[in-house]
C-alpha cells in the first residue's frame, strides 16, 4: 500500500506548524487560525467522513486524508 501524503509548506515565515487530525469541517483550524494569524501554518489534514472532507474542501481548498475504516 502507497500513501501519496501532501504536505502543504507554504511559508518559512510561520512561527508554528500545526496538524488538524478528525479534522470535520475545520472549527478548530479556523479558530487557530483567527488566534495566530499568519504564525500558523496547517501541514496536514486528516478526516475519515467523505462528506466532512467535501465541506473541508470548500473551506480551505484542500481534502484531508481519508485513511480507512477498520
Amino acid at each position: 500500500m502507497q500513501l501519496n501524503l501532501k504536505l502543504s509548506l507554504k511559508s518559512n515565515k510561520s512561527q508554528y506548524r500545526a496538524i488538524d487530525l478528525f479534522a470535520g469541517i475545520g472549527g478548530i483550524r479556523l479558530g487557530f487560525e483567527r488566534i495566530f494569524k499568519e504564525k500558523i501554518d496547517f501541514v496536514f489534514s486528516s478526516e475519515i467522513d467523505k462528506h466532512a472532507q467535501i465541506t473541508y474542501n470548500a473551506n480551505y481548498g484542500e481534502v484531508p486524508y481519508r485513511g480507512s475504516k477498520q
